[in-house]
């Protein structure tokens, strides 16, 4: 086993940490993306459930 320097624990330590931060971060973009996407398509369901109650009510009169 090869003994590493203090300095390059502490590198290693530091490349692992900005790997799980960039991690998180892309997945949490993702999951942003996604979500924006869902609240499109509820949003499009929802104006359209309605356009159809508003032309069903004017037909009624």
């Amino acid at each position: 086993m090869t003994h590493l320097t203090a300095n390059q624990l502490r590198r290693r330590e530091l490349a692992r940490g900005m790997n799980k931060f960039c991690l998180t971060l892309l997945a949490m973009a993702i999951a942003f993306m996604v979500g924006i996407e869902v609240g499109k398509i509820l949003t499009t369901a929802i104006t359209d459930v309605n356009d159809v109650r508003l032309n069903h009510e004017e037909e009624r009169y």
